[in-house]
């Protein structure tokens, strides 16, 4: 009975991990509230490219494994690593950047990221 209750516990605490930060994470499906993260909020077209490349890259790596530690990939983790190493991809990152560039105004590196994370759930 003991273990019941703290296996309830522990789904609780579970499934409030995953609804307050699904919104946040670039590669769960749903509504989008972004981060806060500093850096994020900053402009693309104001931040200098190597910048955005590091920041992207931790962004995806951290994203990419919280959602493999709440379970939310299930027997796929090898589809999210993929996905993973498409938005961590510079060359990626620097096409995704040009355009951002060249078409948008007011984009966020925030926005890029999760830019490339929708762009990967196409991606061979």
């Amino acid at each position: 009975m003991f273990s019941r209750r703290r296996q309830e516990k522990n789904e609780i605490n579970r499934d409030q991990q995953i609804a307050e930060g699904s919104g946040k994470n670039i590669f769960t499906i749903g509504i989008y509230h972004g981060v806060e993260y500093a850096g994020y909020n900053a402009l693309v077209k104001d931040t200098p490219i190597e910048t955005i490349i590091n920041l992207v890259q931790e962004r995806a790596l951290k994203d990419a494994q919280w959602c493999v530690d709440m379970d939310l990939v299930g027997d796929n983790e090898d589809v999210m690593r993929k996905m993973e190493a498409y938005v961590t991809d510079v060359d990626n990152i620097k096409r995704n950047y040009a355009y951002q560039i060249n078409n948008e105004t007011g984009v966020t590196v925030d926005f890029m990221c999760r830019d490339l994370a929708n762009g990967s759930r196409w991606a061979k």
